[in-house]
């Protein structure tokens, strides 16, 4: 499965773009920019990046505040919270780690979540 499938498994299939400098959800447009790497990456950390920016989507689809763009208590919580929901979604997605693959064992090891 690549990030592209990913985002478009969460988000639909209309709302996930090509970038070229970023990955972003744009709030206005409501769209998920990927970028070509985690676009079409299968590693552990392209999933991630991918559901991670998807989780932005939801979020301000359920009307949570954005926060302001500086970093704030608000804005370090609503990070932190989009990166464990997006570990939720992406989970049975994730390739099984391997002694080479040291990113992907590090997001196995949070399977308390």
């Amino acid at each position: 499965m690549t990030g592209r499938d990913l985002a478009r498994k969460i988000v639909g299939r209309h709302n996930v773009h090509l970038s070229a400098h970023s990955d972003r959800y744009d709030p206005l447009c409501q769209r998920v920019y990927l970028t070509i790497g985690t676009m079409m990456g299968t590693n552990c950390e392209a999933l991630m990046t991918a559901a991670h920016e998807c989780v932005h989507r939801l979020q301000h689809v359920r009307g949570e505040r954005m926060g302001p763009r500086w970093f704030t208590p608000l804005r370090v919580w609503r990070e932190w919270r989009a990166w464990i929901e997006a570990y939720r979604l992406a989970r049975p997605y994730l390739p099984e780690p391997d002694q080479g693959d040291a990113r992907a064992m590090k997001w196995r090891a949070f399977s308390y979540l």
